[in-house]
């Protein structure tokens, strides 16, 4: 009797550790394509980063810091649709539509 109740825990810490194991994998998972997309969103030619110095930006939200990611202070797009997925990826940053150009300085 004693021998299967011992098995028959062994074999709940084992699946129990295995679930915890799938669920900080799915986590890690999400976290990463969240990084991805992200990174894939900043690469847009027509997305503007004017978050300033390094020292003025916000920390990245939740683990994404640990993963690599850098916080974004301001995000200058081109269209109102872009403005709610930029919104989504970039909660820490300030989201606003429009053009940025810069004028040649003359002498």
């Amino acid at each position: 009797m004693r021998n299967g109740r011992r098995r028959r825990r062994l074999c709940w810490i084992v699946l129990t550790l295995l679930a915890a194991e799938a669920a900080g994998g799915c986590w890690l998972g999400s976290q990463l394509r969240w990084l991805r997309q992200r990174e894939a969103f900043l690469a847009r030619t027509w997305v503007t980063d004017y978050s300033g110095r390094q020292s003025e930006r916000p920390a990245p939200p939740g683990m994404l810091r640990v993963l690599g990611a850098k916080g974004i202070g301001r995000l200058l797009v081109l269209t109102e649709a872009e403005v709610s997925v930029a919104a989504n990826l970039f909660p820490e940053a300030e989201v606003r539509q429009g053009v940025m150009f810069t004028v040649p300085m003359l002498r």
